[in-house]
């Protein structure tokens, strides 16, 4: 999941399954300003849920949480 940090901030991603239910909490920290879209900077989530479960196939979203910035985009889980 690439994302662009216009300041240095703590950011959070939410990841939630198609009915909303919160699946996974992928605290990333503090990061500083700039881009992170190659794969080795970009955040990855492995595909299991809170109890290190592997999730089923299909759709997602993703909310992240970047100081006072929160957007959320949907994303499709394939196994």
């Amino acid at each position: 999941m690439p994302y662009d940090l216009a300041e240095s901030v703590d950011v959070t991603i939410n990841i939630y399954d198609a009915s909303g239910k919160l699946v996974r909490v992928l605290d990333l920290g503090h990061k500083e300003s700039g881009k992170y879209s190659q794969k080795d900077k970009a955040a990855y989530w492995d595909g299991t849920n809170r109890a290190g479960e592997r999730v089923a196939s299909g759709l997602y979203f993703y909310s992240i949480q970047a100081g006072d910035y929160t957007a959320t985009r949907k994303m499709l889980m394939i196994k």
